[in-house]
């Protein structure tokens, strides 16, 4: 009863935002507000998983062995200056997607697989859902309108270095590797920037983009603000504390597939999140760096142009539709999908269990071995729009 009870909750969760559009420059919150989305114009999302103060005595303290709880200090702060500042920049004409999980992380952390993140506490579920709901917004906003955009999941860190950590999903060891490795093939596809390393507009190389000068590591440099990986610091020493990246950077990036791609950036505390003065240099330090990197790799000397206002596709999933039969089944059902796109199948916590790409429309037999009871199934057409439905496995 209880996965049954957890499923619905989920289904619920998802279909609350479903049908929602969003109007770029206007903010939008979840059930409670504990989740806010601000709706941007550019080829940008940013995102803070770990830096609310909300503390609802409806959601009980999240306690399992391997829960982190330590707040990431002033990011919250950090992501909203770092919007203004891009702003700023621009003349006022771009600003990029914000989403910030307002639940201090004791409630809710927004950067793990469902069940970690909420511990089945309703409220705690329905917040992660809208966190990434919110999100998924803004990567089909962005593909829509620019085909390719890159998503910085914003954190903070308490490592003795006082450096920049940027995570790629490359771990400490990779980054030591060299320059060979990290343009092997099997760097790249274990890459949150995939997209990025197999299509920028100098051709670089994947190394280049993660090291180089104008890596973002170089750019931040060029700032005065040390990072690793990047020209100066291309790699964590062994024994150096290093966030690689975690589930968002993985969940939201190019890994897998897609033309977003992500990168966390994890901050020092010490002349980056110690004092006002500090968020305020370190926000307009990012802002251009950041520019400056997606002008260089995604959008050539010509840069991009910021539509005065775009909404996403969600207000188009109510009308795209698939089917599956039979439902329910035991051993297989035949697909029958509206257009190209992309199948995914997540458990009851969650939990991606397969992704399939199909290039063209029509039938398809999909097998359920290894389906246990119930999925969820999204489909995602290629023109960002989208469907869901409920499948379940019964075998009599």
């Amino acid at each position: 009863m209880r996965n049954i009870a957890f499923l619905l909750l989920i289904f619920l969760s998802y279909f609350s935002l479903k049908g929602q559009s969003f109007l770029s420059g206007r903010t939008y919150y979840s059930d409670k507000e504990y989740i806010e989305y601000f709706a941007g114009n550019m080829p940008l999302i940013l995102t803070v998983p770990h830096g609310g103060l909300l503390v609802p005595s409806t959601i009980p303290n999240r306690n399992c062995a391997e829960c982190v709880t330590v707040m990431d200090t002033n990011t919250q702060e950090l992501g909203r200056l770092i919007a203004d500042e891009i702003k700023k920049i621009t003349g006022g004409n771009c600003f990029p997607h914000l989403i910030i999980n307002r639940l201090r992380r004791t409630k809710l952390d927004a950067n793990r697989d469902l069940f970690e993140a909420a511990l089945d506490n309703p409220d705690a579920v329905n917040a992660w859902y809208a966190f990434h709901k919110f999100i998924d917004s803004a990567k089909m906003m962005v593909a829509n309108q620019f085909q390719r955009g890159l998503l910085i999941d914003l954190h903070g860190h308490g490592h003795a270095i006082q450096r920049l950590e940027l995570g790629y999903l490359l771990s400490a060891s990779n980054l030591r590797s060299g320059n060979n490795f990290l343009n092997s093939q099997v760097a790249i596809e274990n890459s949150s920037i995939r997209h990025l390393a197999s299509n920028n507009k100098n051709e670089y190389r994947h190394a280049e983009l993660l090291n180089g000068q104008e890596s973002l590591g170089g750019f931040f440099e060029t700032e005065r603000y040390t990072a690793v990986p990047g020209p100066a610091d291309i790699a964590p020493r062994s024994g150096e504390d290093y966030f690689s990246g975690g589930y968002n950077t993985e969940r939201h990036g190019s890994v897998d597939s897609g033309k977003i791609d992500a990168i966390q950036i994890e901050c020092n505390f010490k002349g980056v999140r110690d004092s006002e003065i500090a968020l305020q240099f370190f926000a307009e330090a990012t802002a251009n760096a950041l520019v400056k990197f997606l002008k260089t790799h995604y959008f050539g000397k010509d840069g991009f142009s910021c539509p005065t206002s775009i909404t996403s596709n969600f207000e188009k999933n109510t009308e795209l539709s698939f089917s599956v039969f039979p439902n329910p089944a035991c051993e297989s059902v035949t697909l029958n999908l509206p257009s190209p796109g992309t199948l995914r199948m997540y458990n009851a916590t969650g939990q991606v269990l397969n992704e399939f790409s199909f290039l063209k429309d029509g039938e398809y037999a999909l097998p359920l071995a290894f389906i246990d009871k119930f999925v969820l199934l999204q489909f995602i057409g290629k023109d960002g729009s989208g469907a869901s439905m409920k499948l379940i496995r019964q075998c009599y």
